[in-house]
């Protein structure tokens, strides 16, 4: 069985001196509400018919599942930890490396998916207006609804929501109309935001990572939320740096020294921000660390079949009647509350 945060064994088969060749093998994660329904060979109570379960979750994800297989088996993986790796390190050691572009494609699908599929679950009653119908074009006319029946019964996580949004209602209302706005594939997100990178390449303690905000957040296609292209960046950085510094300390380069300091002087350049407003800029908005505790799955394969092309809102509507809070809350967190100083 595999999930988010399983250990993967990858077992090298080749010796010490050849190619390193690891093979990988991933089971489509066992749900259980999934499991009950396929059993009972039903659908999935007020968000999809039972023929839209089958195509997204056991055909899709066993499609990607399969897909994340071969290419592990493909591909030269020796630059992965032997040890083991969980998916969403798979994602992170694919990042912004073309020779595992269609691995990390199919391991960020399979990831985004597992996770919206986690936190959702059956209505065990279908309040009138959700249920699982396609809509005509008059739809596009009709004013948006703003009743809701789900709503978080914990009293800290909804003072959380209440101090980053406003209101459970105004966060219902930014996560859907966040999910509208995303034109093809792509999953909307809650997400706990850090005021402090998680950037522990450079030696940071994880303990001093502290959640302060909740955000609502956009990612398209195959994207997740994943701290590990900043990280990789700054190790980048750090590592040309000491390169560059031992180069330069030799009295007598020779060209070929001389050529590979400028090239890492290049690359440097390329990683580095250009100017005092960039830097402004990635301090203020990109230098967090978000940590994924609820996922939507807003993608046209998702809604298409059951809802038609003018029922995306009807869908993010019954999406929301079936989240599952006890999934989300238990994925938060500690809340770390910042003291206000008013003199």
């Amino acid at each position: 069985m595999f999930r988010a945060g399983s250990k993967i064994r990858v077992q090298s088969i080749a010796s010490r001196y050849a190619q390193s060749v690891r093979f990988a093998s991933f089971k489509l994660a066992e749900i259980p509400t999934l499991e009950a329904l396929a059993a009972e060979q039903s659908g999935f109570s007020g968000l999809f018919s039972k023929q839209v379960l089958q195509e997204l979750w056991f055909k899709r994800g066993h499609d990607l599942t399969t897909q994340v297989n071969t290419h592990l088996n493909e591909l030269d993986t020796s630059s992965f930890d032997e040890s083991g790796f969980n998916l969403k390190e798979v994602i992170s050691s694919t990042t912004n490396k073309p020779q595992f572009y269609d691995l990390h494609k199919a391991a960020s699908y399979l990831y985004n998916l597992q996770f919206f599929f986690e936190n959702i679950k059956p209505v065990q009653q279908v309040r009138p207006g959700n249920e699982v119908a396609k809509v005509g074009s008059g739809a596009i006319l009709e004013t948006p609804r703003d009743t809701f029946a789900n709503i978080p019964k914990d009293e800290e996580f909804v003072a959380w929501i209440t101090d980053s949004f406003g209101s459970v209602d105004e966060f219902r209302t930014l996560l859907l109309n966040s999910g509208r706005g995303i034109k093809g594939d792509g999953t909307v997100w809650l997400a706990a935001v850090s005021g402090v990178s998680q950037d522990f390449t450079l030696g940071m303690d994880p303990s001093r990572v502290k959640y302060q905000n909740l955000a609502v957040v956009n990612t398209y296609n195959g994207g997740i939320l994943n701290d590990g292209d900043r990280a990789g960046q700054m190790k980048r950085m750090k590592s040309l740096m000491e390169m560059r510094k031992a180069k330069e300390a030799k009295e007598n380069k020779t060209t070929e020294e001389v050529a590979e300091i400028s090239s890492i002087d290049e690359e440097l350049k390329q990683l580095s921000l250009g100017n005092v407003e960039d830097a402004e800029y990635e301090v203020a908005f990109h230098n967090k660390s978000l940590l994924p505790l609820l996922a939507i799955d807003v993608s046209p394969s998702a809604y298409l079949l059951d809802y038609g092309v003018y029922g995306k809102d009807r869908y993010l509507e019954n999406a929301w009647e079936c989240i599952d809070w006890d999934v989300v809350i238990s994925r938060m967190p500690a809340r770390h509350k910042q003291a206000l100083d008013l003199f």
